[in-house]
């Protein structure tokens, strides 16, 4: 299985635009503020929609693919890693990991 099998968007629209149009922008390197990333987490990493999981799910998802890729990297590269991330949800979370 190929890593980008596990990530599909259910909405054949926005898979579509993810791959043609630059990223929407907005705060940090990747022009991107936490909500939007854990919105997008939660709509093109496939996670079950149930609204009373739905924050907690995400992030516990996140956390789990942030803690496997530190395993994998050295220090100098988490720090960088972790400047790129916007605050206030993902950079704290990859601080967790």
């Amino acid at each position: 299985m190929d890593m980008t099998d596990l990530w599909q968007d259910t909405n054949p629209l926005v898979g579509f635009l993810s791959r043609v149009r630059p990223p929407w922008q907005s705060l940090g390197i990747f022009k991107i503020d936490s909500d939007r990333f854990f919105f997008r987490v939660a709509n093109e990493g496939g996670l079950e929609r149930n609204p009373e999981y739905k924050d907690t799910e995400r992030r516990q998802a996140v956390k789990a693919v942030f803690s496997a890729t530190e395993r994998e990297l050295s220090e100098e590269r988490i720090q960088e890693i972790a400047s790129w991330l916007p605050e206030n949800g993902v950079r704290e979370l990859w601080e967790q990991a």
